[in-house]
């Protein structure tokens, strides 16, 4: 809400009792987040959100209270309402995501981005400079011109991560075929399983690290435990 909306609702809650109401009750709910979502008391907490605009909608007011009341208050429930999405499907997902996903420390990517000459070695300086959606552009022509090309998908994928258009790059990469005996082809797997991570699809992770706890190589340790922690 701008200033001018902020006051006007402040002052409406000092003279208008039933809207001081119906807001402490959204207020209450809001305050519910931590312990109900901490508990993954989701059908709890869902109920409690919905008794409250169950209430709004049975208040029995002329239709401009009934609009300034709705007014104010929608947003605080879409907001819950989203706030109750994203804990409950993606608090453990970024949590596991930020702790295994650190490109920049990893040292077969680290070994690639040296590899700077042609067109897709202007991609790798383009994410290097964080320019990722340029790095996502020059990455998806190459792969036109050769779609088998694992370095051009692995950085077309990091570049995704980065704004969060790891759904974009993870269907293109289902039409690739990845070794995971060279190194190459493990990096891509590694960081295909966080891109779904990250988009709350474990399971998919699970079965993308298989072979990598299997295989010998520098993601096998990680993959081993992030696979542990997705299946408990």
């Amino acid at each position: 809400m701008s200033l001018e909306e902020v006051g006007s609702f402040e002052n409406e809650l000092l003279s208008n009792n039933l809207l001081k109401e119906q807001f402490d009750d959204v207020s209450t709910a809001y305050e519910l987040i931590k312990e109900q979502l901490q508990l993954k008391d989701e059908k709890a907490f869902r109920n409690r959100l919905l008794e409250v605009m169950e209430r709004r909608e049975e208040v029995g007011l002329p239709p401009s209270k009934k609009r300034s009341i709705w007014y104010f208050l929608l947003p605080l429930a879409a907001t819950l309402a989203l706030l109750l999405a994203l804990f409950l499907t993606n608090r453990d997902s970024d949590r596991l995501f930020s702790r295994y996903y650190n490109p920049g420390q990893d040292p077969v990517v680290l070994a690639y981005s040296h590899q700077t000459r042609g067109e897709a070695g202007t991609g790798i300086i383009q994410y290097q400079n964080g320019q990722y959606r340029e790095c996502m552009e020059i990455m998806q022509n190459l792969s036109e011109v050769d779609p088998e090309n694992l370095l051009v998908a692995l950085y077309y994928l990091l570049a995704s991560v980065e704004i969060d258009l790891q759904e974009q790059a993870l269907e293109k990469l289902g039409t690739i075929t990845v070794n995971n005996k060279i190194q190459l082809g493990q990096s891509i797997s590694w960081y295909r399983s966080l891109a779904l991570i990250k988009s709350g699809r474990g399971k998919e992770a699970v079965e993308i690290l298989l072979p990598l706890t299997e295989e010998q190589g520098p993601y096998q340790s990680n993959a081993i435990r992030l696979q542990k922690s997705l299946l408990k």
